[in-house]
């Protein structure tokens, strides 16, 4: 099972990943979105700058206050609703893949708070996520799709890929599992188990891929695209 360091590259995309606010005010430039609205060379480049170097310090803040809970019949999605899910992701809501005791066991803890649903949409780009997270924690169990997608097809690992059914590369990075499946239509969807802080500081050898093994394959073969 591989276990990485963490690259320039993959510590963006994980910020990306788990950044709204970021998403929202960068989104539209870094995946094509319209030129109409968009500030001076100087000071987006400043903006960019600053913004992913203060997400590689700590991008794990909680985007808490202000949304709408929805709920079906056995639980409550807080954040925004299914239907504004991307047309892209055929109806796919991140937010069914998984349930809160399949997000608790995986990252070790007692329980995990309601699931909060992230939709955006630009120009040529879409995403949809999903994150469980614990009551102390700001990171927990996310689940994203993506689409252009955020890593290359070329990053897929052989192993994993026969495993899923698709391209797909699955590696421990600092403590983390990070997985990411790639699919038709430009589409990609990565999950990324975060076990609490504590635990992940104090036993990076810990492979938190091999052991959530079950769950990742769960989680894949549950997403009906080709």
């Amino acid at each position: 099972m591989e276990v990485t360091a963490w690259s320039p590259r993959q510590r963006v995309a994980h910020c990306w990943s788990v950044c709204l606010d970021c998403r929202k005010l960068f989104g539209p430039f870094l995946l094509g979105g319209s030129p109409v609205t968009r500030p001076a060379p100087a000071i987006f480049g400043l903006a960019v700058v600053v913004s992913i170097a203060s997400l590689t310090a700590g991008c794990g803040a909680d985007e808490s206050g202000g949304s709408a809970q929805t709920s079906s019949s056995t639980v409550t999605v807080e954040g925004q609703p299914a239907s504004a899910i991307p047309a892209v992701f055929e109806g796919v809501d991140p937010c069914a893949l998984l349930t809160g005791d399949d997000a608790s066991n995986a990252i070790g803890v007692p329980s995990v708070r309601p699931p909060r649903r992230m939709t955006g949409t630009g120009e040529s780009s879409a995403l949809a996520d999903c994150a469980w997270r614990p009551p102390e924690e700001s990171l927990g169990v996310h689940l994203g799709f993506t689409t252009p997608p955020t890593l290359p097809v070329t990053d897929k690992v052989e192993a994993w890929t026969m495993e899923i059914g698709h391209p797909a590369r699955v590696s421990t990075i600092s403590g983390a599992c990070h997985a990411f499946v790639w699919y038709s239509n430009d589409r990609m969807v990565d999950l990324k188990i975060y076990p609490p802080e504590r635990q992940r500081a104090s036993s990076l050898n810990d492979d938190v891929c091999a052991r959530s093994k079950p769950l990742i394959k769960q989680v894949f073969d549950k997403i009906p695209w080709k």
